[in-house]
């Protein structure tokens, strides 16, 4: 499943290509229609709001190329609503024909295909594009089932002038700092420049999952010296107002804009809010996010994964979009929406890396590693996030991870029992071993 937090679709400035269907979803998959002496086909393609960030250029090239035998017709649905309409339309063979793997029974439940044969046909070799999203999001039990063309992650944007201005040494792009380093950073560019020194939000959201659960996902352990260390130091930062309260705005969502208005010298948060920073001409840099001292690299990144669903009765048609989308398509996301593609090489190809930031996301990317799988993850973790609110609201770190301990983990149990019984038994995190 995608990332939630996503990039406004109107900074495409084609949206406009898009074909909307009606709100309602009603009916069939896609329909053939006798057009001269050839069959036409419309495939059916459903999305969400915000959702289709770099997907409406990608269609209406398609379109254009392959018009005159295959139709791309979009429908867009509430993403609250999506998982169940699309689990409930594909049990009543009426879905769609491409659609996002949007419940973390799809794969295991075989309600998409497989794509490997297909892309080998297609000549497209996986080993070259960020492995992060195929990793984490369509691999399941060796084979790949959904495919995209851009590369959202999350990554630590930082201020060179007022870096250089505090005397802080600037943060590597092939290494993380540890959150220790991060803080005193904060810290001591607040002191020097009045500046806030960071913007953070929620660790649970930027720090890699094995911080949080066991590597088969099952069993939470919070209370670790780690996390403890992490919180902390964490807490200092904001009692010391070396960053912004919470109060004053909301730090993972407005990062990059708070970041472009030169307000804070750190910013945490999605790596596509480049190019407002870019637009603000901040001289800015790009690094890993932080992670607790002694732990592994952490990149998280996410794309708009597409895959053929089950019951499409043109699946042969819907892989020569997703074929197209992981060729063509990685170009338009450079040139046309101007995002980072899913394949590294064809932006070093379309010269996307233009500048000293861009090219230290190109090393920065490279960190991307398999995340432990938590099933409906989003929606089972507020134990989770509980801990950062009372650790803000003054409670000592030790004990808000130990307090919420149970919770977290009732969370883990409800969702990991609907997933095995969903899958019989298969722990999809058997094997995942990190660099």
């Amino acid at each position: 499943m995608m990332k939630q937090r996503r990039a406004v679709l109107g900074i495409l400035g084609v949206a406009a290509a898009f074909t909307v269907a009606a709100a309602a979803v009603t009916g069939c998959s896609s329909s053939p229609a006798k057009k001269g002496s050839q069959a036409h086909v419309t495939l059916q393609l459903w999305v969400f709001p915000g959702s289709e960030d770099v997907l409406p250029p990608v269609v209406q090239a398609f379109n254009k190329k392959y018009g005159p035998g295959i139709t791309i017709q979009t429908t867009n649905i509430p993403e609250t609503t999506y998982p169940t309409k699309l689990d409930l339309a594909i049990s009543a063979h009426s879905g769609p024909d491409l659609a996002f793997p949007a419940n973390s029974l799809d794969l295991p439940g075989g309600r998409f295909l497989p794509l490997d044969g297909y892309l080998h046909k297609a000549g497209i070799n996986l080993a070259s594009f960020n492995q992060g999203p195929i990793n984490n999001e369509c691999k399941y039990n060796g084979k790949v089932y959904c495919i995209g063309n851009y590369l959202g992650a999350d990554v630590m944007f930082y201020n060179r002038t007022l870096f250089t201005k505090a005397g802080v040494p600037f943060p590597p792009d092939n290494a993380p700092l540890t959150v220790d380093q991060y803080v005193a950073a904060a810290c001591k560019i607040y002191k020097a420049t009045g500046t806030w020194g960071a913007s953070s939000g929620d660790p649970y959201t930027w720090l890699a999952r094995d911080n949080y659960v066991t590597l088969n996902g099952q069993y939470a352990h919070l209370a670790t010296p780690a996390l403890i260390n992490v919180y902390t130091k964490i807490q200092i930062m904001y009692k010391g107002k070396c960053a912004p309260s919470q109060s004053l705005f909301d730090p993972w969502n407005q990062g990059a804009d708070e970041f472009a208005l030169g307000k804070v010298a750190m910013a945490i948060t999605d790596f596509r809010g480049i190019n407002k920073i870019e637009h603000a001409g901040i001289n800015y840099g790009v690094a890993p996010t932080p992670v607790p001292a002694g732990a592994h690299p952490e990149v998280y990144t996410w794309t708009d994964n597409l895959g053929i669903v089950k019951t499409s009765a043109h699946p042969a048609q819907a892989a020569k979009f997703l074929t197209f989308l992981a060729t063509t398509g990685q170009h338009i996301a450079v040139k046309v929406a101007g995002d980072f593609p899913l394949s590294p090489r064809v932006a070093v190809q379309d010269h996307w890396a233009k500048d000293l930031g861009r090219q230290q996301f190109l090393a920065v990317q490279k960190l991307a590693h398999p995340e432990v799988f938590i099933p409906d993850i989003w929606n089972i973790s507020g134990g989770a996030f509980n801990v950062f609110a009372d650790v803000l609201n003054g409670m000592s770190p030790r004990k808000a991870l130990a307090s919420n301990q149970k919770a977290y983990q009732t969370g883990l149990d409800q969702a990991w029992s609907t997933f095995m019984q969903g899958t019989g038994g298969r722990n999809p995190n058997q094997g995942i071993t990190y660099k």
